[in-house]
Protein backbone atom coordinates (compact mmCIF):
# COMPACT_ATOMS: atom_id res chain seq x y z
CA UNK A 1 0.00 0.00 0.00
CA UNK A 2 1.07 3.65 -0.87
CA UNK A 3 0.02 7.08 0.69
CA UNK A 4 -0.29 9.86 -2.25
CA UNK A 5 -1.06 13.58 -2.09
CA UNK A 6 -2.06 16.06 -4.90
CA UNK A 7 -1.54 19.29 -5.65
CA UNK A 8 -4.47 20.72 -6.71
CA UNK A 9 -7.35 21.06 -4.51
CA UNK A 10 -10.27 21.24 -7.38
CA UNK A 11 -9.36 17.73 -8.20
CA UNK A 12 -8.21 14.44 -7.70
CA UNK A 13 -5.12 13.05 -9.04
CA UNK A 14 -2.54 11.71 -6.67
CA UNK A 15 0.96 13.31 -7.43
CA UNK A 16 3.35 12.51 -5.12
CA UNK A 17 4.11 9.46 -2.87
CA UNK A 18 4.38 10.32 1.04
CA UNK A 19 4.93 6.80 2.44
CA UNK A 20 5.65 3.15 1.07
CA UNK A 21 3.15 1.29 3.92
CA UNK A 22 3.70 -2.49 3.91
CA UNK A 23 0.97 -4.67 4.88
CA UNK A 24 0.92 -8.45 5.23
CA UNK A 25 -2.73 -9.71 5.24
CA UNK A 26 -2.98 -13.23 6.02
CA UNK A 27 -4.89 -16.07 3.69
CA UNK A 28 -8.58 -15.34 4.65
CA UNK A 29 -8.71 -12.44 6.92
CA UNK A 30 -11.86 -10.75 7.01
CA UNK A 31 -12.05 -8.37 9.39
CA UNK A 32 -10.98 -4.33 9.46
CA UNK A 33 -7.53 -2.89 9.80
CA UNK A 34 -6.19 -0.27 11.26
CA UNK A 35 -3.89 2.14 9.03
CA UNK A 36 -1.58 4.50 10.84
CA UNK A 37 -0.92 6.85 8.21
CA UNK A 38 1.34 8.79 9.91
CA UNK A 39 1.72 11.85 6.98
CA UNK A 40 1.02 14.96 6.64
CA UNK A 41 -1.69 16.63 5.19
CA UNK A 42 -0.79 17.49 0.95
CA UNK A 43 -1.13 20.54 -0.60
CA UNK A 44 -4.48 19.42 -2.10
CA UNK A 45 -5.81 18.85 1.54
CA UNK A 46 -6.00 14.98 0.37
CA UNK A 47 -4.85 11.51 0.98
CA UNK A 48 -4.92 8.75 -1.61
CA UNK A 49 -4.58 5.23 -0.22
CA UNK A 50 -3.30 3.21 -3.24
CA UNK A 51 -4.26 -0.72 -2.67
CA UNK A 52 -1.87 -2.72 -3.89
CA UNK A 53 -1.84 -6.58 -3.93
CA UNK A 54 -2.48 -10.01 -5.81
CA UNK A 55 -5.82 -10.46 -7.97
CA UNK A 56 -7.05 -12.13 -5.12
CA UNK A 57 -6.66 -9.74 -2.87
CA UNK A 58 -10.49 -8.04 -1.77
CA UNK A 59 -11.88 -5.00 -0.12
CA UNK A 60 -15.24 -4.79 0.76
CA UNK A 61 -17.63 -1.84 -0.92
CA UNK A 62 -20.34 0.09 -0.60
CA UNK A 63 -22.76 1.55 -2.38
CA UNK A 64 -23.94 4.36 -0.90
CA UNK A 65 -20.94 7.02 -2.04
CA UNK A 66 -20.46 9.42 0.53
CA UNK A 67 -19.15 13.59 -0.91
CA UNK A 68 -15.60 14.36 -0.60
CA UNK A 69 -14.78 9.90 -0.46
CA UNK A 70 -14.62 8.45 -3.43
CA UNK A 71 -12.54 5.46 -4.92
CA UNK A 72 -10.83 5.13 -8.35
CA UNK A 73 -9.18 2.61 -10.30
CA UNK A 74 -5.32 4.04 -9.97
CA UNK A 75 -2.27 3.21 -12.75
CA UNK A 76 0.84 4.71 -11.95
CA UNK A 77 1.99 4.99 -15.52
CA UNK A 78 -1.14 7.80 -16.30
CA UNK A 79 -1.81 8.94 -12.64
CA UNK A 80 -4.35 11.59 -14.04
CA UNK A 81 -6.51 8.81 -15.66
CA UNK A 82 -8.78 7.49 -13.33
CA UNK A 83 -11.30 5.25 -13.39
CA UNK A 84 -14.17 5.54 -10.80
CA UNK A 85 -15.52 2.87 -8.67
CA UNK A 86 -19.08 1.98 -9.01
CA UNK A 87 -18.81 1.58 -4.80
CA UNK A 88 -16.90 2.82 -2.56
CA UNK A 89 -14.35 1.22 -0.47
CA UNK A 90 -15.85 0.98 3.19
CA UNK A 91 -13.99 2.72 6.07
CA UNK A 92 -14.93 3.58 10.01
CA UNK A 93 -13.13 5.56 12.45
CA UNK A 94 -11.43 8.15 11.31
CA UNK A 95 -8.91 9.40 14.25
CA UNK A 96 -8.53 12.43 14.78
CA UNK A 97 -12.24 13.25 13.74
CA UNK A 98 -12.24 15.46 10.89
CA UNK A 99 -15.54 17.46 10.86
CA UNK A 100 -15.92 17.44 7.48
CA UNK A 101 -19.66 17.71 7.09
CA UNK A 102 -20.10 19.94 9.81
CA UNK A 103 -22.95 22.91 9.55
CA UNK A 104 -21.02 25.68 9.71
CA UNK A 105 -19.38 24.92 6.43
CA UNK A 106 -22.26 25.71 4.69
CA UNK A 107 -20.79 29.36 5.36
CA UNK A 108 -17.13 28.92 4.81
CA UNK A 109 -17.27 30.93 1.30
CA UNK A 110 -17.13 27.84 -0.61
CA UNK A 111 -20.16 26.67 -2.74
CA UNK A 112 -18.37 23.06 -4.07
CA UNK A 113 -15.84 20.51 -2.95
CA UNK A 114 -12.11 22.24 -3.31
CA UNK A 115 -9.81 20.36 -1.14
CA UNK A 116 -12.35 19.37 1.28
CA UNK A 117 -16.03 18.94 0.81
CA UNK A 118 -16.90 21.97 1.90
CA UNK A 119 -20.49 21.55 2.72
CA UNK A 120 -23.37 20.07 5.80
CA UNK A 121 -24.41 16.43 5.57
CA UNK A 122 -27.20 15.61 7.76
CA UNK A 123 -27.63 11.68 9.65
CA UNK A 124 -28.83 9.18 8.05
CA UNK A 125 -32.55 9.84 8.31
CA UNK A 126 -36.09 9.10 6.96
CA UNK A 127 -37.93 12.36 8.29
CA UNK A 128 -36.85 16.28 8.19
CA UNK A 129 -33.69 17.87 8.85
CA UNK A 130 -32.90 21.50 9.49
CA UNK A 131 -30.16 24.40 9.84
CA UNK A 132 -30.99 27.70 11.64
CA UNK A 133 -29.44 31.18 11.61
CA UNK A 134 -29.37 33.40 14.67
CA UNK A 135 -28.17 37.24 14.04
CA UNK A 136 -26.58 38.84 17.34
CA UNK A 137 -28.85 41.92 16.29
CA UNK A 138 -31.71 42.21 13.46
CA UNK A 139 -30.58 41.98 9.45
CA UNK A 140 -32.05 43.41 6.74
CA UNK A 141 -32.41 40.66 4.46
CA UNK A 142 -32.81 41.22 0.53
CA UNK A 143 -31.87 37.55 -0.82
CA UNK A 144 -30.78 34.35 0.65
CA UNK A 145 -29.44 31.76 -2.21
CA UNK A 146 -29.12 27.40 -1.57
CA UNK A 147 -26.45 25.61 -3.00
CA UNK A 148 -27.04 22.16 -2.95
CA UNK A 149 -25.28 18.85 -4.30
CA UNK A 150 -26.76 17.73 -7.89
CA UNK A 151 -23.43 15.92 -8.51
CA UNK A 152 -22.54 17.48 -11.60
CA UNK A 153 -19.94 15.05 -11.87
CA UNK A 154 -22.30 12.15 -13.00
CA UNK A 155 -21.07 10.59 -16.11
CA UNK A 156 -24.84 9.98 -17.10
CA UNK A 157 -26.90 13.21 -16.79
CA UNK A 158 -30.36 10.79 -16.95
CA UNK A 159 -29.70 9.24 -13.92
CA UNK A 160 -31.86 10.33 -10.99
CA UNK A 161 -30.37 13.02 -8.90
CA UNK A 162 -30.54 11.35 -5.31
CA UNK A 163 -28.97 13.58 -3.51
CA UNK A 164 -30.45 16.86 -5.08
CA UNK A 165 -33.13 18.50 -2.01
CA UNK A 166 -36.30 18.05 -3.52
CA UNK A 167 -38.65 19.81 -0.82
CA UNK A 168 -37.88 22.42 1.81
CA UNK A 169 -39.13 25.58 3.57
CA UNK A 170 -37.50 28.75 4.48
CA UNK A 171 -38.98 30.34 7.92
CA UNK A 172 -37.56 33.92 8.90
CA UNK A 173 -38.35 35.02 12.10
CA UNK A 174 -38.37 39.40 12.66
CA UNK A 175 -37.94 41.33 15.44
CA UNK A 176 -41.24 42.00 16.68
CA UNK A 177 -41.69 37.86 16.47
CA UNK A 178 -43.79 37.59 12.94
CA UNK A 179 -42.80 35.11 10.62
CA UNK A 180 -42.49 34.83 7.10
CA UNK A 181 -42.02 31.19 5.04
CA UNK A 182 -41.49 30.38 1.62
CA UNK A 183 -42.02 26.96 0.68
CA UNK A 184 -40.64 25.19 -2.19
CA UNK A 185 -41.43 21.87 -3.76
CA UNK A 186 -40.36 19.95 -6.50
CA UNK A 187 -36.74 22.04 -7.02
CA UNK A 188 -34.40 20.56 -9.54
CA UNK A 189 -31.63 23.15 -9.55
CA UNK A 190 -28.59 23.24 -7.59
CA UNK A 191 -28.66 27.30 -6.90
CA UNK A 192 -32.03 27.98 -5.76
CA UNK A 193 -32.24 31.97 -5.23
CA UNK A 194 -35.12 33.84 -2.67
CA UNK A 195 -35.64 37.37 -2.85
CA UNK A 196 -37.04 37.93 0.60
CA UNK A 197 -37.06 42.15 0.90
CA UNK A 198 -37.11 41.26 4.51
CA UNK A 199 -36.25 43.99 7.39
CA UNK A 200 -35.27 43.45 10.99
CA UNK A 201 -34.90 39.63 10.39
CA UNK A 202 -33.12 37.97 13.81
CA UNK A 203 -33.72 34.62 12.72
CA UNK A 204 -33.75 32.04 9.69
CA UNK A 205 -34.52 28.12 9.89
CA UNK A 206 -34.50 26.40 7.08
CA UNK A 207 -36.35 22.89 6.98
CA UNK A 208 -35.69 20.48 4.42
CA UNK A 209 -38.36 17.22 3.49
CA UNK A 210 -37.28 15.43 1.26
CA UNK A 211 -34.45 14.24 -1.50
CA UNK A 212 -34.84 12.60 -4.89
CA UNK A 213 -33.55 9.37 -2.90
CA UNK A 214 -30.82 9.98 -0.44
CA UNK A 215 -31.60 9.07 2.86
CA UNK A 216 -28.95 12.35 3.75
CA UNK A 217 -29.64 15.98 3.07
CA UNK A 218 -26.82 17.88 1.82
CA UNK A 219 -25.89 21.77 1.39
CA UNK A 220 -23.11 23.27 -0.09
CA UNK A 221 -23.61 26.85 1.04
CA UNK A 222 -26.23 29.10 2.56
CA UNK A 223 -25.65 33.24 1.49
CA UNK A 224 -27.74 36.03 2.97
CA UNK A 225 -27.48 39.36 1.21
CA UNK A 226 -28.25 42.74 2.43
CA UNK A 227 -30.12 45.28 0.34
CA UNK A 228 -28.09 47.04 -1.86
CA UNK A 229 -27.36 50.59 -1.19
CA UNK A 230 -27.83 53.30 -3.86
CA UNK A 231 -25.23 55.75 -4.72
Amino acid sequence: MKLFGGERKENYIPTSELRDYRLVIAAGHDECMTLDLGCKKPADDKIYIVLEGTASLAVYGNEEKMTGAVSFHYRPEEPSRLKKFNKSICFKELMPSQNMYNPENVVNGYSRPYGQPNGWISERTEGQEWLEFCFASPKNVDEIHLVFNSQLDLERFNDPIESLIQDYDITLTLEDGTERTIITRGNYLTLNKHKMDAKRVTQIRINFCATFGSPYFEVFAVKCFAPKIDK
